[in-house]
């Protein structure tokens, strides 16, 4: 997997509410085909990122499973000096990637949502619209930020994070 980054690109996204779904993110819903990048760390936890095969950018982010999460009474906050505002394009080889993660957290805050897809640091945040995806030194994508969401939208997530571990 390779990521190129493009600076001050506009993206807009959208957060789709959806039953048994936690948390699924549309990057500018442009129809292309897509290959997949899938986060999981054992049968309890997965992510999938979306890329276009024509555009190579994000087109949707998917968190279908967490079995480690928390809820913090506080603002989830991003330091500005590490975020670059654009896009990543991301070259896969083939039409799925898997990537086994040595950790998966999903933290959720009063404003938004961090999942922690690794054990490396995040050096520097992506912004695309209010996604951020945290690159660390070695170029992987190690968490991803998302921040504005709303009072239903965070209670939306809680409620079918809880409901996975009935």
């Amino acid at each position: 997997m390779k990521y190129t980054l493009i600076k001050n690109i506009k993206i807009t996204t959208k957060l789709i509410l959806e039953e048994y779904i936690p948390l699924k993110i549309i990057f500018n819903e442009q129809k292309e085909g897509v290959k997949y990048i899938s986060y999981s760390k054992g049968k309890k936890s997965h992510l999938e990122i979306v890329i276009g095969m024509q555009s190579c950018f994000i087109k949707k982010i998917t968190l279908l499973l967490s079995e480690k999460y928390n809820f913090f009474q506080k603002k989830l906050i991003i330091e500005e000096s590490k975020v670059t505002v654009g896009n990543l394009d991301i070259e896969i080889d083939s039409l799925v990637e898997k990537i086994e993660c040595s950790n998966f957290f999903t933290y959720l805050f009063l404003n938004g949502v961090k999942i922690i897809l690794s054990d490396e640091k995040s050096i520097t945040f992506v912004k695309i619209d209010k996604v951020y995806i945290g690159i660390s030194k070695s170029n992987e994508i190690v968490e991803i930020c998302i921040i504005g969401l709303k009072e239903e939208e965070i209670y939306h997530i809680k409620n079918e994070l809880d409901l996975q571990i009935l």
